[in-house]
């Protein structure tokens, strides 16, 4: 096992990896919520384009169904007992439906018997002919309807035709089919408010998109403006700097926390509006919602805590019962550890009764180490907290058996918003640090690889 001891680096070397992961990683945002977008968008194209297709064509089969009956309504008043038989008496369906004028919209209609000839037909010069082994009577012979498309030659232009056919009934059995090949603009006008209706709802889902991706922008580059002010205040060390910069990431974060709630409430109202919509559609639309609030609240709680991290708590001195605060803490989180069957042992040194320093911060800083040793661990292991007096100093050390930390992850492990964590924000070291900082001490880390980590925060013992 290898033992290896991490303190923070400089802020000079910090501030140009940081820099350097920051315009990486909002490039590649940019890039990854680009490409989100379109492909979200061109999906709804794609749906939106099958929907109108299959729309269209259930309508233009119902019609076609509408036309059929008809004609076998007028061949029964008229006596007919065989379809072959509009072949040889054709004057008695002279003046019968869209074989009697240019329908606006229908580019051929054929009836035909059951050996596929055409006995009637809208083009009179296809009368007599007797179709191929894909005829229309083959199509329909079995009570099946059949829709496909046909690409045919109008004035030199190929024109993909919607071609459906339908079996045609005549003394109760099926004794030929009815073709018709229509234009797919026919309906154009009859889709003209589902369209806009459906363009309407992904113009909207996409916009919602947006808005989440621009605030969460926002955050990140109100964050990279806060971590160079931050930097420019420590190395400067001028207190004016610092109470403006917390000024500033407050403000903006409270009004970004605002928009959060506003997408909140719409993201809500748009989930109650859902009942108007289709089961289908209601189903989608929630899950993308639901989606929309979870990153809100996720996005709020990072919030929540770059707030505690941009305007921290006043520094208020006074003596403090370090065996005291210890027991405390070890009590507090004694129920989670019993859960993962982890074991929290603590020590503290008598003279540690009366230290002067900021009892509220201190308990925030340790708290934070204690918890992210039980995330280490997860299951089945030990924490140990102790507190000794070291010379002058005061040593506060938690130590895990979380199995250590990879060299290159303990090397970044200080760095401001570095996080290992799927959800973490990467701040809770950075509050140490500065609880640890505020006392005039500073945060150490031990990493024994396979074994686990020890933090420990060092402050100087000062009298009254």
């Amino acid at each position: 096992m290898k033992k290896q001891h991490v303190q923070q680096p400089s802020a000079g070397s910090l501030d140009r990896r940081l820099v350097k992961r920051l315009v990486i990683a909002g490039i590649l945002a940019v890039l990854a919520t680009v490409g989100i977008l379109a492909g979200f968008y061109l999906a709804c194209e794609v749906y939106l384009r099958h929907a109108e297709d299959a729309n269209r064509e259930k309508i233009l089969l119902v019609e076609t169904k509408k036309v059929s009956q008809y004609y076998t309504t007028v061949l029964e008043e008229q006596n007919y007992t065989d379809i072959s038989q509009v072949y040889t008496r054709p004057d008695t369906l002279a003046d019968a439906g869209i074989f009697s004028s240019n329908v606006n919209g229908i580019k051929f209609a054929m009836i035909v018997d059951s050996k596929d000839l055409v006995v009637l037909h809208t083009d009179k010069t296809q009368e007599g002919m007797v179709l191929n082994s894909r005829g229309s009577f083959q199509r329909a012979k079995d009570g099946n309807d059949s829709v496909e498309h046909t690409y045919i030659n109008i004035d030199g232009e190929l024109t993909d035709i919607i071609d459906i056919t339908v079996p045609l009934h005549l003394q109760g059995r099926i004794q030929g089919a009815l073709r018709i090949g229509f234009l797919p603009t026919v309906l154009n006008q009859v889709y003209v408010r589902e369209t806009m209706a459906r363009h309407i709802r992904t113009i909207a889902i996409v916009f919602l998109f947006i808005a989440i991706a621009g605030l969460t922008g926002l955050a990140g580059y109100v964050s990279q403006l806060f971590i160079q002010q931050y930097r420019e205040l420590v190395n400067r060390r001028e207190q004016q700097e610092k109470q403006q910069i917390e000024i500033i990431g407050t403000g903006i974060v409270h009004e970004v926390k605002n928009s959060l709630n506003g997408i909140r409430m719409n993201a809500q109202l748009l989930q109650d509006s859902l009942t108007i919509l289709a089961p289908e559609q209601r189903e989608r639309l929630r899950k993308k919602i639901e989606r929309i609030q979870n990153e809100a609240d996720r996005t709020g709680t990072v919030l929540s805590e770059f707030l505690s991290y941009a305007k921290p708590t006043v520094f208020k001195p006074a003596l403090v019962n370090m065996p005291v605060l210890l027991e405390d803490l070890a009590q507090f989180f004694e129920p989670e550890c019993r859960n993962r069957a982890i074991s929290l042992r603590n020590s503290c040194s008598g003279d540690l009764a009366g230290v002067y320093a900021d009892e509220q911060q201190l308990r925030h800083g340790i708290s934070n180490l204690l918890w992210n040793a039980i995330q280490a661990i997860g299951r089945d292991g030990s924490i140990s907290l102790t507190g000794a007096r070291r010379n002058d100093m005061m040593e506060i050390t938690v130590t895990d058996t979380g199995g250590g930390m990879p060299a290159d992850v303990a090397a970044k492990v200080f760095e401001l918003f570095y996080s290992t964590k799927p959800k973490g924000a990467g701040l809770g070291l950075s509050i140490v640090q500065r609880v640890a900082s505020v006392h005039d001490g500073e945060l150490t880390l031990e990493n024994t690889s396979g074994s686990g980590c020890a933090f420990s925060i060092r402050i100087p013992l000062k009298q009254l």
